[in-house]
Parts: C-alpha cells; sequence; structure tokens
C-alpha cells in the first residue's frame, strides 16, 4: 500500500470517527437545548453542583457540546475539538462513577434528554468507547511524508523564460 492510499485510509477512518462521536454529540445535546430545566433536574439529581449553578450549567454545557462536536467533525479543528470532547467524557465518567457507584443514586443519566437510561455501567461503557473513537480522529491522522523545506526563487533565465530553483538551508 503506497504511502496516499495510507493515509487516505486514515484520513477516511479518521473522519469516520470525528462524524461520529460528533453526531452522538449533536444529537445528545438537542434535548438539552430544548429543554434546559429538564436537563437542571437531571444535572441536580447527581449532587455534585450547588444549587445556585444548576441553571448556568443546564444553560451553557450543551452548547460548549455542539461547539465541541463541530470543532471535532472539522479536519482543521479537529484536535482542538478532541479535547473539548475527550474532557467532557472523562468529567461525564467522574460523576456517574461518583453518584451511582458511590454514592449508590438510582438516577438516570441525563444523556438524551428526560427519556436518558440509567446512570451505571453502560453509561461509562459508551462514554469510555466514544473517548477511544475520539482518540483515534484526533490521532490517527498523520503526515508519512517529510514537509517540503526551503523556499522557491524564480527568475528569468539567460532565454527569458522563468527558472524555478529550490533554495533549502
Amino acid at each position: 500500500m503506497t504511502i496516499e492510499a495510507k493515509n487516505t485510509v486514515r484520513y477516511v477512518i479518521a473522519l469516520l470517527c470525528a462524524v461520529g462521536v460528533g453526531g452522538y454529540f449533536l444529537y445528545a445535546a438537542y434535548p438539552k437545548i430544548i429543554e434546559p430545566r429538564q436537563f437542571a433536574i437531571d444535572i441536580k439529581n447527581y449532587q455534585i453542583l450547588p444549587q445556585q449553578y444548576l441553571n448556568l450549567v443546564a444553560l451553557y454545557l450543551p452548547w460548549i457540546e455542539v461547539f465541541a462536536a463541530i470543532a471535532l467533525i472539522v479536519p482543521r479543528t479537529r484536535r482542538p475539538g478532541s479535547i473539548i470532547i475527550a474532557g467532557l467524557l472523562l468529567f461525564f465518567v467522574a460523576a456517574v462513577s461518583y453518584a451511582a457507584f458511590y454514592k449508590g443514586l438510582d438516577i438516570t443519566c441525563g444523556c438524551t434528554g428526560k427519556d436518558s437510561a440509567a446512570a451505571g455501567w453502560p453509561t461509562i461503557q459508551r462514554n469510555i468507547f466514544l473517548l477511544i473513537l475520539t482518540a483515534i480522529a484526533a490521532l490517527l491522522p498523520r503526515k508519512t511524508t517529510a514537509p517540503a523545506t526551503g523556499f522557491d526563487v524564480i527568475s528569468l533565465g539567460a532565454t527569458k523564460q522563468p527558472v524555478v530553483e529550490r533554495i533549502t538551508g
């Protein structure tokens, strides 16, 4: 397989992972944006945040998810988007672990609105899977050819035709 073919395969796999994770985050953010009151209730059920911060988080967190998802999908901003998405996923795994296992709360995860699944092992497994896909999307596409060094100088030769020379340092 040629270097170009390997780069194409890497790019396609990374793009599919980015679109999958980004699409899921867009899908999950929609009901939180539409029903911020329900999302505030879901956040309250975790018993992590003080009451005065619930509405603030319920209003802004879904939009952070939206912008991070878009950044993950766009190749130019994939790495910053993946860092934000990974941070959100790790925080959410910690929050579910704390609420469901340490405190023993029987709550829904709140991931996709009021019809979300129970917070527990399936939620943690899903988020670890999304974290792996995010890492693949960010780390898989890499250049395997060395970038060109130097710069081109265009001059008119003795025949008055342009001559291009590469100057390297």
